[in-house]
């Protein structure tokens, strides 16, 4: 049987980490190691890691604490993937939890063939622990640019390794970065419907408190740069795909961060935004997948933003949304 790695970074986790550990020594899996990276903690993190291994590891799994100065969650999964000694990774963040069949079921996967990835979907959890969405992965090409996060899968670290796939430590978009350069090298993933990993919202976590007005909040651009330089070559994503996918983040990001800020704030953004889009995919307005019955895969709310976003602004009327959207 294939080993799994789990790679979980902390900072601060002293209220879910209990839980998270929980749910991964939960699992019946024979072949399973938990590298745990304290990405210097100030509270009782390690405190109550080490107490939950006491409490939760009756299986005694092969368990790592491994404790270094704060650099962030991308260095934290970082020295994860190069400490791991398992066939397979899967990355669990401290405020999440996985499902107690998690690893049988995305390990049957590769019993017999050795997938580059396997990805699932995942249930999203408020603070009152009530279910807010329910995401499934499905068979279209599509489907992994709606699942950009790095958990809910399982990843072959030979594959990570020999290509040399790690985490960017940028501002923004450290998840993106690591999956849309994976996905650049392998078209060999399997996606399941199962939803086994429970994103859990935490409102003071790091991507909740991420943004605040736009003119404070941190620029996408970098990190867009970053994934066109690293593409793998020849590049297994369409071409279509990649030139969406960055409309989408672009649409997403302004929509988001509009909420709090001053409309001036939001077309100065917007214009630097597209000003990039337009020097790097030049016919972008042209893209196929601008439709609301494209791309195959994505969920309705997705396409239906984008689509009507990029009809106002084609008739420059998308001041409107943040008319109504900006303080």
């Amino acid at each position: 049987m294939k080993s799994l790695s789990f790679i979980i970074p902390v900072y601060n986790g002293e209220k879910y980490i209990s839980r998270c550990l929980k749910s991964v020594f939960s699992q019946d899996y024979p072949y399973l190691e938990i590298i745990i990276i304290d990405d210097g903690s100030s509270d009782n993190s390690v405190e109550i890691i080490k107490k939950s291994i006491l409490l939760y590891n009756k299986k005694n799994y092969n368990t790592i604490i491994i404790s270094q100065k704060n650099a962030g969650v991308s260095q934290a999964r970082n020295k994860g993937i190069n400490v791991s000694t398992s066939d397979y990774i899967a990355f669990l963040d401290q405020d999440d939890y996985i499902l107690p069949n998690f690893c049988k079921k995305f390990m049957s996967e590769v019993k017999s063939i050795p997938y580059d990835m396997v990805i699932g979907g995942f249930i999203r959890k408020n603070k009152n622990n009530k279910t807010t969405r329910i995401m499934k992965a499905n068979n279209s090409d599509w489907s992994k640019f709606c699942l950009t996060y790095p958990w809910a899968r399982i990843i072959r670290r030979a594959f990570l390794i020999s290509n040399n796939i790690l985490f960017k430590n940028t501002t923004i978009g450290e998840d993106i970065y690591f999956d849309l350069i994976s996905y650049s090298h392998t078209k060999n993933i399997k996606m399941i419907p199962d939803c086994l990993y429970v994103w859990n919202n935490n409102p003071q976590s790091v991507s909740n408190t991420k943004y605040t007005t736009i003119n404070k909040s941190v620029n996408p651009i970098e990190t867009f740069n970053l994934i066109l330089n690293d593409f793998n070559k020849p590049n297994t994503i369409p071409d279509d795909y990649i030139e969406y996918y960055f409309i989408k983040f672009i649409v997403w990001f302004l929509l988001t961060n509009a909420r709090k800020s001053t409309k001036q704030d939001i077309i100065k953004t917007r214009d630097k935004l597209f000003h990039w889009l337009e020097i790097n995919f030049p016919n972008y307005s042209c893209n196929k997948n601008l439709s609301l019955f494209l791309p195959k895969g994505d969920i309705v709310r997705n396409k239906l933003a984008v689509f009507i976003y990029m009809k106002l602004k084609h008739f420059k009327i998308d001041t409107l949304i943040f008319s109504i959207l900006s303080k």
